[in-house]
């Protein structure tokens, strides 16, 4: 005992630290019993809410992975639905662009014959006139130049 009493000494540990250490022992019990037992439930209570909530968030977070994934292959065949129709009326409009475009040249093209053929008609007529006229005209030409007239 005179150890220990020897090693209390050349510390500077005098009877007071005893009391002080029951002190602390019985405030961290006091503490304990009032204070951290109810943290400690409320920790525990909120760990098994977490739990809960986390496990939901979870199925959640999958559940708009699901749906942006379906939504997303949705978006696609719409889009491709679209283009496949967008692309048979560009085709169908540019057949008929093109069977107007033929009709329309075929319609000028027998408009321009209809109309060389009445050009040929008529110039074949103003020919055919003159040439009936053409004696008389010479005649009276050659009446004037020789003054007859």
């Amino acid at each position: 005992m005179s150890l220990f009493k020897d090693f209390i000494e050349t510390v500077g540990l005098d009877h007071t630290f005893f009391y002080q250490l029951i002190i602390i022992t019985l405030l961290y019990f006091v503490v304990k019993k009032l204070f951290l037992l109810r943290y400690y439930q409320d920790v525990e209570k909120r760990r098994e809410r977490t739990k809960g909530s986390f496990s939901k968030s979870k199925e959640v977070e999958e559940k708009i992975v699901n749906l942006e994934k379906k939504y997303s292959q949705k978006a696609q065949t719409l889009n491709q639905k679209f283009q496949d129709v967008f692309g048979r009326i560009k085709e169908e409009s540019e057949k008929s662009f093109q069977k107007n475009k033929l009709i329309l040249e075929e319609e000028q093209r027998k408009r321009l014959e209809s109309q060389r053929s009445q050009i040929l008609k008529d110039k074949n007529q103003e020919e055919q006139k003159l040439e009936k006229d053409m004696p008389h005209l010479v005649q009276s030409l050659v009446d004037k130049m020789v003054g007859k007239t």
